[in-house]
């Protein structure tokens, strides 16, 4: 880990992105799981998920969808990604594209929500889907761009050195992240 160089390189949408992503189907944090055996946070984050989709037009339909299979779900880490929390992502929701320069491979990561009300915690109400439909159609281009520019001049952004710097600004680049943003 420590051996590791990663560097942001690019965006895009996770069904373009992430390997193995599909329609119908959604990645999440922790172990493979049954419906029945869900985390009610997430099992909020998957309805959420469907809802955004638009696969389902209520989260009664989108459980459902669910716990009959029609919408798959897996482990995030089969796909080469992390999220944080419930780590629900699906297949339109922007995600960023790490690369690490000493290994070779690459990771996807969905992008932050902010606080308070939000899918990784599970709630999926009209105020949270409508962020997160901002995010995709407002904040995703800018930072698509701004990754683009970026990589016009040299091959990404390189983490450590950011980490480095907000560790010694008081940063636990977990938490608490005000250096960094």
């Amino acid at each position: 880990m420590m051996e590791s160089e990663p560097i942001w390189v690019d965006m895009g949408l996770a069904k373009d992105k992430i390997p193995g992503m599909k329609d119908y189907m959604l990645i999440h944090a922790g172990p493979p799981v049954t419906w029945e055996r869900v985390a009610g946070p997430m099992k909020g984050a998957l309805i959420g998920a469907v809802l955004y989709e638009g696969w389902a037009s209520t989260p009664e339909e989108a459980e459902k969808m669910l716990a009959s299979g029609e919408v798959r779900f897996e482990p995030t880490h089969h796909h080469n990604a992390v999220g944080p929390m419930s780590g629900v992502i699906s297949p339109s929701m922007p995600v960023y594209e790490v690369y690490d320069k000493k290994w070779g491979n690459k990771t996807y990561s969905n992008m932050n929500e902010g606080i308070g009300k939000v899918l990784r915690y599970g709630a999926y109400s009209k105020e949270v889907l409508d962020r997160l439909k901002w995010m995709a159609e407002v904040l995703y281009p800018v930072l698509k761009a701004t990754i683009d520019e970026i990589r016009s001049e040299k091959e990404g952004l390189p983490f450590k050195p950011l980490i480095a710097q907000a560790l010694q600004m008081g940063d636990d680049c977990h938490n608490r992240y005000y250096a960094t943003t």
